[in-house]
């Protein structure tokens, strides 16, 4: 039976996001993740999870982080149950699932936890392998912490060259090439080819056309600057008086009379 507590009201995301990731950008990876039920497996190399992608088996370090995400919405009792999958993944974890039928995560239960608990931990993640990330725009940010949600840190070996190229594009000063971070991400969509794994690959395509917003609206709020430094656009027909020759009134011509119409 799932605890009558609420969350915070200020743990929940406004209508820009959390940061400078905006609100959209944070709805795609819940989009991505599903929404999971403790007595579902995932799949894969997965633990049991919870809400949105709260993983027991690879995602979690601790009892005592599980229980700081969930204990506002879950009673004690099934707290201490899932505390004895932490750790498991792929078949040991599957094995255990049908233990929890009884726990339902509601749709306000992992959102919360989603912004209040998982977004904050793995932007920490994010920002640890990617140095510089948050100089990035939002959307751009935003395409990397679903990255990292993902497929984790690790920047070792063959299929993780596109992630160090990345980390390598981002160790310098700003600013930085946002079209060849979009590059990588497609790039990895590879990783899925003859796998069975299409839906990774629409992911980095996702996440490649996040980074490539940011492009869009990096070059739309130049050009707004640019106008606002120069000023309006003078009327036509109106010339700019030279400098020291104030203008003044001129003189009022004579009314010439009027020609006749000729009959």
């Amino acid at each position: 039976m799932a605890s009558s507590a609420a969350p915070a009201a200020g743990a929940l995301p406004n209508a820009r996001g959390i940061g400078a990731i905006p609100r959209e950008a944070l709805e795609f990876i819940i989009d991505q993740e599903g929404m999971d039920q403790p007595s579902k497996f995932p799949g894969g190399d997965s633990g049991v999870t919870l809400g949105h992608g709260f993983d027991l088996g690879a995602g979690t370090e601790s009892r005592a982080e599980m229980i700081e995400a969930w204990k506002p919405w879950l009673s004690g009792d099934q707290l201490d149950r899932l505390a004895t999958v932490i750790g498991l993944t792929g078949p040991a974890a599957k094995a255990r699932c049908a233990q929890f039928a009884d726990i339902r995560v509601t749709a306000e239960a992992a959102d919360d936890v989603f912004y209040r608990c998982t977004v904050p931990k793995y932007y920490g993640k994010m920002a640890s392998a990617f140095p510089n990330v948050d100089k990035l725009p939002g959307a751009a940010q935003g395409a990397l912490l679903s990255l990292v949600f993902n497929r984790g840190t690790s920047m070792k070996g063959e299929r993780r060259a596109e992630m160090a190229n990345i980390r390598d594009l981002l160790a310098g000063p700003p600013p930085y090439d946002l079209a060849r971070i979009a590059a990588e991400l497609r790039k990895m969509t590879r990783l899925g080819d003859g796998q069975g794994l299409a839906g990774l690959g629409a992911r980095r395509e996702r996440e490649a056309r996040l980074v490539e917003s940011a492009i869009g609206a990096e070059a739309a709020a130049k050009t707004a600057e640019a106008g606002v430094r120069s000023g309006p656009p003078r009327p036509r027909g109106i010339k700019r008086a030279k400098p020291g020759k104030p203008r003044g009134k001129r003189p009022a011509r004579a009314a010439k009379p009027r020609r006749k119409r000729a009959a």
